[in-house]
Order: C-alpha cells, then structure tokens, then sequence
C-alpha cells in the first residue's frame, strides 16, 4: 500500500514517555513550547529503530542512552539519540553508515552479532525520514554514538515540479534519457536545500545512491573530501 505523511500538532512530553515507555532512557526535554509538528507515525518509526540501536549495540553494561530535544536553527526541531558504544565494536566510519542507510556494499562491513538484528532498520529510517521532509545523520564522535533527526517547521518542501511561477517560456527539462543508477554526491550549508536536491534527484533521474555532506557543519568535510572522489556526478 501507500502512506501519505500526515503532520499533526503532537504534544512533545506524551510523545517522549510513549516512544520510551518500557526502556531505560534518559529524556532531556529542551523545548520551550509544548506541542510540535510531526508525522507520529514515521517519527515513531525512526526514533524506535534509533532507541533499539542504541540498546542494542551500546555497551553491553550500561549504554547510557539518552534522547535529547532542543530547537534547532531556521525552526527546526532537533531529536537526537546518544549512547556510549560498545567498546568491543568498531568504530562507526561514515562509509559504513551510508552502506547501511542505503542497503549497498554491506558484505565489505561488519554485521551485527544480534541475532534479533535484521540489518535494515536504517533503510526503513531513511525512507520513513524522506516521506517526512526530516534529515537524519549518525555518526561517532569520540566516547558517544549519535543519531540526529532534524524536524523542519516552515511547511512543506517546495515541490520539485512547480516552482508557484507560471512561465509558458519555461523550458523543460527532459530527464528521461539521464543515465540511471549513478552515485551523487552533494554538498551544500543549508540543510533544506539538501533535501530538496536528495529528493528532487531521486525522484527525476533514478540515482542509486545520493549523500549529501554539510548538514552537520564544518565536520561533514572531511566525509565529503573522502567520498567524492568515488561519485559519477558533484554538485557543489
């Protein structure tokens, strides 16, 4: 079937006791407001994988895992999952990260001992993460785990089809004959602009991988400077 994202004004302290309740987890609500704008549904989704994640592949005696809420910059809203790693593991490297979020050239990593482990929560994250408009990230950073979720509040994204200007002169663009299954690779400061060029080149031109690096600030460049070199097609 088909899921239409459906954003709802969700109160923000019942949605963290539901999507915690049974697991240990420390919440640090810093919010100012009360309710916010989501789809409860997928946000569930991604937050529940990241949770299990967490717990399940922290440190095995105490993960530490906790779920922070703050306001992020241009209104958005920032949901971020931490634990400490288990110190047995490997170190999250980005390449790895992007193998899991995309499904592609996971035989070259470690898998997870986990038996309950099915190996393509992230895929379902980042799916769920592109029918809501939402960025997520996650990467490791010294002693602790990340996983980030970025809530935009400024409405929809801009369809990639209209631009809300009617030009009968506009020139079409016909992407029909744009080879398929390229990997793209973008960079750019404005983590809305990233998203739009992830989903508008998904959507016309049948990419088989698009990263995108600026999101996170400065640090996204040596992740950057490491994976271009391996794309078909940079857009700077």
């Amino acid at each position: 079937g088909i899921y239409i994202s459906t954003q709802a004004s969700v109160n923000v302290q019942h949605f963290l006791s539901d999507v915690t309740m049974g697991r240990a987890i420390k919440v640090e609500n810093e919010l100012d407001v009360g309710t916010i704008q989501l789809d409860p549904v997928l946000m569930d989704l991604i937050l529940d994988n990241a949770l299990a994640n967490a717990v399940k592949h922290g440190h095995p005696k105490d993960p530490d895992v906790r779920l922070t809420v703050r306001a992020g910059p241009d209104r958005s809203t920032v949901l971020q999952v931490s634990n400490i790693p288990n110190p047995h593991s490997e170190s999250l490297t980005a390449e790895f990260v992007q193998s899991m979020f995309y499904g592609q050239g996971r035989g070259k990593h470690h898998r997870s001992s986990d038996l309950l482990s099915s190996g393509i929560g992230l895929q379902q994250a980042r799916r769920a993460a592109l029918a809501t408009g939402t960025d997520i990230s996650l990467w490791q950073q010294d002693s602790r785990v990340y996983f980030q979720i970025v809530l935009y509040s400024n409405g929809p994204l801009p369809s990639m089809d209209q631009d809300g200007i009617e030009d009968e002169d506009e020139d079409t663009v016909d992407a029909s004959a744009f080879p398929t299954g390229l990997h793209i690779c973008c960079v750019d400061d404005n983590a809305l602009s990233l998203r739009t060029m992830e989903l508008g080149l998904q959507r016309h031109t049948s990419a088989a991988q698009v990263e995108t690096y600026g999101q996170n600030g400065p640090g996204d460049v040596p992740q950057f400077m490491a994976h271009a070199p391996k794309a078909d097609i940079i857009v700077f």
